[in-house]
């Protein structure tokens, strides 16, 4: 597993940008069961040409791995 932290400064809540594998799905939906302020139905799971730079889709690009992700975190509160 490889997870990008980073902080959000308009969206509430805690979500994470996943790739295009069922498998990805697992580790966000039990998040959101066990962590307060986790919303996964703010979380996304799709490969953006626009975000091709990030360390989430430059490795799943090279590597094919399901479990990439990067953690958004709100900074102004839940």
């Amino acid at each position: 597993m490889f997870i990008d932290l980073h902080g959000h400064s308009s969206k509430k809540n805690i979500f994470i940008y996943g790739c295009p594998d069922e498998a990805a799905r697992e580790f966000p939906f039990l998040a959101s069961k066990m962590v307060r302020g986790f919303s996964f139905k703010d979380c996304a799971f799709e490969v953006e040409t626009k975000k091709e730079g990030t360390a989430r889709i430059a490795l799943w690009n090279d590597l094919q791995i399901p479990n990439i992700f990067t953690v958004e975190s709100s900074f102004c509160s839940f």
